[in-house]
């Protein structure tokens, strides 16, 4: 899987977005629709994100946790073995999926920021 950047991840356009802000707006959770979008890159105003799949297809995701079974892209799995539409966010581009049904996408921060000289 491919997508754009993760928001709790500085990047060199960006700060780290605010991960208390972020809450599911699915049943289970108590999270708006304000909430959720949130949990989304900032490329499209946090309207969603595109997403490439395993399967070869590209979608626009309007949330973040569009992977397997509900889970976050964006963040890490709290649930033991399975993945999660919440998890914790991302801090830095070393973290690593939960478990193997973790979908967690990361970025480094310092790769698209270096200047190139001769």
């Amino acid at each position: 899987m491919a997508s754009e950047r993760n928001p709790w991840i500085k990047s060199p356009a960006a700060d780290a977005a605010d991960f208390s802000l972020f809450q599911p707006d699915m049943t289970g959770y108590s999270g708006t629709t304000e909430q959720a979008k949130a949990g989304n890159s900032i490329s499209h105003q946090s309207e969603g994100q595109n997403v490439l799949f395993l399967d070869s297809h590209v979608e626009f995701a309007k949330r973040s946790y569009c992977s397997l079974e509900d889970d976050n892209i964006f963040t890490r799995s709290t649930i033991t073995g399975k993945g999660d539409p919440y998890g914790t966010a991302a801090s830095t581009s070393t973290d690593e999926p939960a478990n193997r049904k973790d979908s967690l996408l990361l970025h480094d921060p310092s790769a698209f920021g270096a200047v190139r000289t001769r």
